[in-house]
C-alpha cells in the first residue's frame, strides 16, 4: 500500500524515487537458508530456516505447489504452475505439511520451519517435487501511528522466495542425453541451441558448463547451476567479437555436482559431454 500526499510535481518526482529505493530494499527484507531441501520416505521431515534482516516486522507466510522451468524452441525460460499431467506423476504438494505456516519476525529474528510429508504408500520409484513459496511483507502499521506530514510515503511490497523440495522414493536416476547443437553467429555473438532429454526419473540438479576452445586451449567459458525436469533447448551465448578469424570448437559439459548441496544429496548420474566444431570468418 502506497501512501502519498503530493502537491506538485518536483514531489511526484520525489515520491517516485522513494517508491523505488523502498522496493530495493524490501527485496532483501528476508534471506533462507537452505534454497533446496531433500526428504526420503524413511527420513520424511526437513528444515529451513527464515531470517528477518530488515529494520521492520515482517508478516511471512509458506505454502507449497507443483511447478517446474522448462525451455521452448529458442530457450527461453518459461515457469510452469499448472501441468496436471505431470503433477499426476511427480507432485508432493498435497503431501506436504508445514510448521509454522504463517509467523511474524521482528528485525533481526529467525524462525524455524519444519516440513512434513506423508506420501501415500505405494509410490512408484521416482523423485517427486515441490515448491516451496515463502511470502513476506512488512507489519503495516496503525492508520493513527503513520505521519500526515507534506510528504508521506509507505510501501507495501509483498515479496514471493521460490525454493524447492524433493522427495527420493527407491531405485532413481537421473542424466542428460544431448540430441543437437545448434550454433548461430550474429553480430560477434556465438549463441548455442542445445536440445537435450532429460533421463532416468528424477530431475537433474546439477552445473552446466560451457565452453570455447580453440587447438585444445579454453578461451572463454561458463558456468552455472541448473535444475532440468523436462525434455527441451537450453541457449549458451559468449562474445567473440575478440577472436581471431579461425577454427574453434564449442564444448558443453552437464555433471551432478553443486557447491552449494552436497553431493550426497544429489541424485547422482553420469556426466554429458557434447561439442560442435565451428568457424569465425572475417
Amino acid at each position: 500500500m502506497l501512501h502519498v500526499k503530493v502537491k506538485t510535481p518536483a514531489l511526484m518526482v520525489l515520491t517516485a524515487l522513494l517508491s523505488l529505493l523502498l522496493v530495493q530494499q524490501t527485496a532483501a527484507q528476508i534471506t533462507i537458508a537452505p534454497t533446496t531441501l531433500f526428504m526420503t520416505e524413511r527420513s520424511n521431515v526437513s528444515n529451513f530456516l527464515v531470517i528477518n534482516n530488515s529494520s521492520e516486522p515482517q508478516e511471512v507466510s509458506v505454502n507449497f505447489f507443483f511447478g517446474y522451468v522448462k525451455t521452448d524452441d529458442e530457450g527461453n525460460r518459461q515457469i510452469v504452475n499448472e501441468d496436471d499431467e505431470l503433477a499426476a506423476d511427480y507432485s508432493l504438494a498435497d503431501w506436504l505439511r508445514g510448521f509454522p505456516r504463517t509467523f511474524t519476525l521482528q528485525p533481526g529474528e529467525r524462525q524455524t520451519v519444519r516440513i512434513r510429508a506423508n506420501p501415500p504408500s505405494g509410490l512408484e520409484d521416482r523423485t517427486y517435487w515441490s515448491r516451496i513459496r515463502t511470502s513476506s511483507n512488512p507489519v503495516t502499521p496503525p492508520v493513527e501511528e503513520q505521519q500526515a506530514d507534506a510528504v508521506t510515503a509507505r510501501i507495501n511490497v509483498k515479496i514471493d522466495q521460490v525454493t524447492g523440495i524433493y522427495l527420493k522414493k527407491g531405485q532413481i536416476s537421473t542424466g542428460i542425453e544431448v540430441n543437437n547443437i545448434e550454433l548461430i553467429q550474429e553480430e560477434g555473438q556465438l549463441t548455442a541451441l542445445v536440445d537435450v532429454d532429460r533421463t532416468g526419473n528424477s530431475p537433474f540438479i546439477g552445473t552446466v558448463t560451457s565452453y570455447v576452445t580453440a587447438d585444445g586451449e579454453e578461451l572463454l567459458n561458463r558456468q552455472s547451476t541448473t535444475t532440468i525436469f523436462v525434455d527441451g533447448v537450453h541457449r549458451f551465448s559468449f562474445d567473440v567479437s575478440d577472436l581471431e578469424p579461425g577454427d574453434y570448437q564449442f564444448n558443453i559439459r552437464f555433471e551432478t555436482s553443486r557447491r552449494d548441496i552436497r553431493d550426497e544429496e544429489l541424485i547422482q548420474g553420469e556426466t554429458a559431454n557434447a561439442a560442435k566444431e565451428f568457424m569465425l570468418s572475417e
